[in-house]
């Protein structure tokens, strides 16, 4: 399912998506293990190989876990309890969100948090623990309600995930949601299914509340990244309190990320950024506290000037009329409803545009993964969820390419080129994602600055690959 090229072997990127899709952490380190069995030192994996490297995973796992009992056994009786095994997790690359281990405990009719749990006990325990992918019992049922919703009971088309997360009030990006995809798309069916789903919540949980906490301690550079630092800062950080422990802040960054995802779902999947801007639109063609249908189509296309593509945009304009056709006066939430149906449309030609940029390059969707998350690194300033950017500049994108190879004034030009031949806005030298696609095809093809020779040596090194 995984093995994404067709190739009939795992390389580097497809084993990390299986590790992730069996329930471990996408922090977890493989490398040694991965060594130890590709002799020929191909990173590449074929069936029988990946069997021998999840079985000495698993060693590992067993070891790591009896080594804890040794040394993470702080009360001097045999067995973890409650918070030494949150010590354990948090050593294997999940977050020790307590709610959820207590949950855990009590699926095995463990009321008592200070009971010591023994070896087989501990190893259910995690069996669980990754089955439901970090969530609470509640969260497992909010994501698999979800996926019922919008589901013929068995399956879903990996496309809709755009609609479940924001239907369950996660204000994700685009690439934000298209990282969560290819969690879940490695096989050519198109279709997801329940626990697919609820892994790929898991792991968006996981991304969110980690970024939240790399945010809270750095210095911000944004107001959305500013106004939860404050907020960290008053609740959690009083001068008579000790120093906040990961553990201490899961719960309160959970309370507040659910607070907020209760808010963009009462306002259609947008979150506070865009919902202002919104407002403020909606007021200057507004006559009192509604807009007439004239204005309501003006101010649609100018917030989504891509419904103006008559060529491209010809059934979804025409889904579009007819939706405003029998239109009276909207108020600010009706609009809002219309304007997620419109940014829905748009993020689904994005899709399709995306698709047929992958099909012309001939990347796998495991280096499309890597690309993509190279591009967000440069198209944000906070990281924090919705936050993302759909282009980067010139300036970013030497930043990006600089990190993999020399960039002085002469290739700075020759590079400026080549961005001609695959970005012909005049005046514009920044691009989005579907163009950094072809941009990196073309650079790797005429090996720019040798490039070529370098994601080679580098996939060698370290696995990582840019072609």
């Amino acid at each position: 399912k995984c093995d994404g090229d067709g190739s009939g072997s795992l390389d580097t990127l497809e084993i990390g998506r299986v590790l992730v899709s069996l329930g471990y952490s996408r922090e977890m380190k493989f490398e040694e293990i991965l060594a130890e069995v590709d002799i020929q030192q191909k990173n590449q994996l074929t069936k029988q190989d990946f069997l021998v490297f999840m079985r000495k995973i698993r060693e590992r796992d067993t070891e790591h876990i009896r080594n804890y009992f040794r040394e993470c056994d702080t009360d001097d009786e045999p067995g973890l309890d409650a918070r030494e095994i949150a010590t354990l997790i948090q050593s294997l690359g999940y977050l020790p969100d307590m709610s959820c281990i207590l949950e855990t405990l009590h699926q095995l009719d463990i009321d008592n948090p200070e009971k010591d749990l023994d070896f087989e006990e501990v190893w259910r325990f995690l069996e669980i623990y990754r089955r439901q992918s970090g969530l609470t019992l509640a969260g497992v049922a909010e994501a698999k309600a979800t996926f019922q919703k919008f589901s013929d009971d068995v399956a879903v088309g990996v496309d809709m995930m755009f609609q479940m997360v924001h239907n369950m009030g996660f204000d994700l990006h685009y690439h934000e949601v298209r990282k969560l995809m290819y969690l879940v798309e490695g096989n050519a069916s198109g279709v997801m299914n329940e626990q697919e789903f609820v892994r790929a919540v898991g792991h968006l949980k996981d991304m969110e509340l980690r970024q939240m906490w790399k945010v809270v301690h750095e210095e911000p550079q944004s107001n959305a990244a500013r106004e939860l630092k404050n907020l960290f800062e008053s609740e959690m950080c009083g001068t008579d309190m000790p120093k906040v422990t990961l553990m201490d802040f899961i719960p309160w960054a959970t309370r507040v990320r659910e607070s907020q995802r209760e808010q963009v779902r009462s306002q259609h999947g947008f979150g506070k950024e865009e919902v202002e801007s919104f407002r403020q639109d909606f007021q200057e063609h507004s006559k009192g506290n509604t807009i007439r249908p004239l204005d309501l189509r003006r101010l649609l296309t100018e917030k989504f000037p891509m419904m103006a593509d008559k060529r491209a945009m010809k059934d979804h304009r025409s889904k579009l009329s007819e939706i405003l056709a029998d239109k009276g006066p909207v108020k600010l939430l009706e609009f809002l409803a219309l304007a997620r149906i419109c940014h829905d449309i748009i993020e689904f030609d994005k899709l399709k545009r995306e698709r047929d940029a992958i099909q012309i390059t001939g990347f796998t969707s495991a280096e499309v993964d890597e690309f993509r998350g190279l591009f967000m690194d440069h198209s944000t300033d906070s990281g924090l969820p919705g936050s993302y950017r759909n282009r980067i500049t010139f300036k970013e994108l030497k930043t990006l390419l600089h990190n993999v190879i020399p960039l002085g004034d002469g290739n700075i030009q020759v590079l400026k080129r080549h961005l001609r031949l695959v970005h012909k806005h005049a005046g514009d030298d920044s691009v989005n994602f579907v163009e950094f696609l072809h941009l990196m095809r073309h650079l790797l093809d005429v090996n720019f600055a040798g490039i070529a020779e370098l994601s080679k040596t580098r996939t060698a090194d370290d696995g990582n690959d840019l072609s």
